[in-house]
């Protein structure tokens, strides 16, 4: 058995909060489309994070800019490495902050995977260029991804598109389209972890939250089942007439 639901009834920064402080150990499953997005975590330490072609923080910041997707918990999941180490909650504190900034960014640059190329400016006599925006000038060639520069000059993303976005002004540089994400590699399928009813205890006993939603039901859960390749659609339950409480939820989950 598993949790499932939409963020735009619960939202991520909400779930995976509740997973720090109920210790949970599992795999939360974001689907997007066709696109899986997978966070690991240990007695509620998030140590690995995976989507459809990037692992670690790449693939999770990213997450906090949806406003509705479904997601299902899997009680017990496990996968045999780490890409995440920091403390849970700076890490998340630290995608939201992010996410928050790219979903700013957005509207003048589609996203890291853009390809900018120069561009020949109307006029040469007086091109001013800022000192923080020449390595990034250095690295343009047309093929390179916004993405890419930022590793080969050693500075955030975001100050990469900056930096773009004053050369476009100056007539210095052009942006390309997106290049297109490569193919998604088969999935490690994770081994289960048993989880017994004592260790979930004990898990609360050191800081879990009692009355929780999870509380109440992690200790019926059976935990011996894989994690699915492709998750169930998940119907609106407003929109098939079945009935839909989300104050009942909220109140198993200890909120006012």
């Amino acid at each position: 058995m598993d949790i499932h639901g939409r963020l735009a009834d619960f939202s991520l920064q909400e779930m995976l909060i509740l997973c720090v402080d109920t210790m949970i150990s599992g795999a939360v499953v974001v689907t997007v489309g066709t696109d899986r997005h997978t966070l690991y975590f240990a007695e509620g330490h998030l140590y690995h994070a995976s989507g459809p072609d990037v692992i670690g923080y790449d693939a999770l910041w990213p997450l906090f800019e949806l406003v509705d997707a479904s997601y299902a918990f899997y009680i017990g999941h496990r996968e045999r490495i780490q890409t995440i180490s920091d403390d849970t909650p700076a890490v998340l504190a630290r995608a939201q902050k992010l996410a928050q900034e790219w979903a700013q960014m957005r509207p003048f640059v589609a996203g890291p995977r853009v390809v900018p190329a120069l561009a020949t400016p109307p006029s040469t006599d007086h091109v001013q260029i800022d000192e923080e925006d020449w390595p990034v000038l250095s690295y343009i060639d047309g093929q390179r991804t916004i993405g890419e520069i930022a590793q080969l000059a050693s500075v955030e993303e975001l100050a990469v598109c900056h930096s773009l976005l004053h050369l476009r002004q100056r007539g210095l540089t052009e942006l390309g389209a997106e290049r297109p994400r490569p193919q998604p590699q088969a999935a490690f399928a994770p081994a289960p972890v048993p989880i017994i009813a004592a260790q979930v205890a004990a898990a609360w006993d050191r800081g879990g939250t009692p009355g929780s939603f999870f509380t109440k039901v992690l200790a019926t859960l059976p935990l011996d089942a894989p994690l699915p390749d492709e998750l169930p659609p998940l119907p609106d339950p407003r929109s098939t007439g079945i009935p839909f409480d989300i104050d009942g939820i909220l109140r198993l989950l200890g909120k006012p």
